[in-house]
């Protein structure tokens, strides 16, 4: 966590000393989209199990504040709320005991903030691709596990709450997007994936079978004003 911390600090003073340099301006955007999250982990559950695990489907909504420094070079940060997590299903039986077929839902919904480089090439175009690459640090707000139980005909539904045992989240982001320029208001849209980096289970009897990281799809557009 230290060394996050001094990441986050060192972006941040270069961030602002190459600012005092910029001679281009300032931007500030709104964007919303949706998450597709899913979590990474290298747990091996019994031959009982079927297991069918796929994207959890959630909000992605912020507000980013940049640095142009020239026309092919923005630094980025912001605040966004987004959710992360996945879905399962499936079922196991054990002995002689009928078959339970569930599914559940693991919504982790964070308060991220990102430090992002953005690149684009030298073309004199309204449209203008980019590249995205940086980091991001995530802090919890809520963390629930919805499931659904069916067992010899009868339907159990549960929430468990699990913010507790959640912990930050630091993640590697990557991607790309295209803007549109129509004066000094630039329409865009982007997609970026955050790559976990770090465990964010607070198991005490923590072991690399059962670190549990996180992989989240971005897909958002948005409205800059370049100042």
């Amino acid at each position: 966590m230290k060394n996050i911390i001094r990441s986050l600090v060192i972006f941040g003073v270069l961030f602002q000393s190459l600012a005092a340099y910029s001679q281009i301006g300032f931007t500030a955007s709104l964007k919303g989209g949706v998450s597709l999250g899913k979590m990474h982990w290298e747990e091996e559950y019994p031959e009982e199990f079927d297991r069918d695990r796929s994207f959890n489907l959630g909000p992605s909504i912020g507000a980013t504040f940049g640095i142009a420094l020239t026309d092919l070079i923005e630094l980025e940060t912001g605040i966004s709320f987004i959710r992360k997590g996945e879905k399962e299903k499936g079922s196991y039986e054990i002995d002689t005991f009928p078959i339970v077929y569930y599914e559940t839902s693991a919504n982790l919904d964070y308060l991220t903030i990102p430090a992002l480089i953005k690149i684009k090439p030298p073309i004199a175009f309204s449209v203008k691709p980019y590249g995205i690459a940086g980091l991001s640090i995530g802090i919890p707000l809520s963390a629930k596990v919805y499931q659904k139980m069916e067992y010899m005909g009868e339907t159990i539904d549960t929430t468990i709450d699990v913010k507790d045992d959640v912990k930050m989240d630091f993640g590697l982001n990557v991607g790309a997007g295209v803007e549109f320029k129509i004066g000094n208001i630039l329409p865009y849209v982007e997609f970026i994936y955050d790559f976990g980096l770090v465990d964010i289970s607070k198991e005490e009897e923590e072991t690399e079978e059962t670190k549990e990281a996180t992989r989240t799809m971005l897909l958002s557009a948005g409205i800059k004003y370049n100042f």
